[in-house]
């Protein structure tokens, strides 16, 4: 399939998600982005390669809040082709505030799969307390069989952590961290909760050695292909920006250097395969209750509003 999308799209112009910005209004979210510190506004980036980039990679404009339209922004959202090879290839990348957001694990009602947490201890739903505050949810990790990467949530050990895994922590105090976790394991008193996945994609800067287009550490379809939809999260050096990104046609590598080009420090890949990543932002439904759902980061992803 990816032999056949690259001579089909060839000649064919970068892919796109939505119709970029107009340029003064691009160029208002510079400015923004360069003086309006206090709140946290991500600097344009720079795209990785030219030659493939759209309109519009690189910079940030807000997504609207629908639950507090007035307020200032707290999500962004911005492109990136990483792939010279492939015009088709491009992630849809969001930067979260994380001094205005809280991020928060829901554990699914069978997924990770655990013996040891009863099901009345995941229900699989956003806490109520917490419902009314809800402004977007994503995607986890892989499933508990691809991988038997760790998971803990309150107290709770889904599966025991793996010292190759990359690591997603929440501490208590709202910090959100992502290292291999022998980096991480001492501070693990201090975890609200954790989420492992496959080796990190980028850590300290660096992207992972192995991460060459043919490996599969990373996920694959059921035939072997790599170059797939696939999801990742990261935080950028000073723990300030997280970064949330959907992929299409991506390498676990191609990922990575888009993940790194946009701002991210230390990057863990979460789900991959068409079904499985999304980011849905969510709103109040008619006559005031919620959340519902409203739509999603990009096109071709389904979802139901409850």
């Amino acid at each position: 399939a990816d032999r056949l999308n690259q001579a089909i799209y060839r000649h064919a112009p970068p892919k796109t998600f939505w119709e970029p910005a107009p340029a003064a209004a691009a160029e208002a979210v510079r400015d923004e982005g360069l003086e309006a510190e206090s709140i946290s506004s991500p600097s344009p980036f720079e795209p990785p390669f030219r030659e493939v980039a759209a309109t519009g990679d690189g910079v940030w404009t807000p997504i609207p809040d629908a639950v507090r339209p007035g307020d200032a922004p707290v999500l962004w959202r911005s492109a990136v082709h990483p792939d010279p090879r492939r015009v088709f290839a491009a992630i849809a990348v969001v930067a979260i505030d994380l001094g205005r957001v809280d991020l928060r694990l829901v554990a699914g009602t069978k997924e990770p799969f655990s013996p040891d947490v009863p099901a009345e201890r995941r229900p699989g739903l956003v806490p109520e307390g917490h419902a009314g505050e809800l402004i977007a949810a994503f995607n986890g990790g892989f499933k508990a069989m691809h991988g038997h990467y760790g998971m803990m949530l309150d107290g709770d050990t889904f599966l025991p952590p793996r010292d190759r895994a990359c690591t997603i922590a929440l501490y208590r105090g709202g910090a959100v961290r992502i290292r291999t976790w022998p980096e991480l394991r001492a501070d693990e008193a201090r975890m609200a909760a954790y989420r492992q996945t496959p080796p990190c994609l980028v850590e300290q800067g660096e992207l992972h050695h192995a991460l060459y287009d043919s490996n599969r550490d990373w996920g694959a379809t059921v035939s072997g292909e790599t170059v797939i939809r696939r999801s990742a999260l990261g935080v950028d050096a000073t723990g300030k920006l997280l970064f949330y990104g959907l992929g299409e046609a991506v390498t676990a590598r191609t990922l990575a250097q888009g993940m790194k080009a946009a701002g991210a420090h230390d990057v863990a890949e979460l789900d991959v395969n068409h079904a499985y990543p999304r980011f849905l932002l969510y709103g109040r439904g008619e006559g005031g209750e919620g959340p519902r759902a409203r739509s999603a980061l990009i096109p071709d992803v389904q979802f139901k509003p409850e």
